[in-house]
């Protein structure tokens, strides 16, 4: 899990630099909207990260073992 973490960031960050770039060079924002558009695409990265988990975070704490399941799942 831990590489993965990485690579994601790691990928993240090439994204980041790739898209700023493409940005600033194509079109004719200023580097301040370029930076600001690169900001809200990763602002919503990563408040939809959690959103797949947070259907199962209290799982744990259910009863039965066929409702844990069936929140997993």
């Amino acid at each position: 899990m831990h590489d993965r973490i990485q690579a994601f960031l790691a990928d993240m960050c090439n994204w980041v630099d790739s898209f700023y770039l493409a940005l600033k060079n194509t079109s004719q924002c200023t580097p301040e909207e370029a930076w600001h558009l690169v900001a809200l695409c990763v602002k919503k990265v990563f408040e939809e990260l959690p959103l797949p988990r947070a259907k199962v975070a209290n799982a744990a704490g259910l009863v039965s073992l066929n409702a844990k399941l069936t929140a997993f799942l």
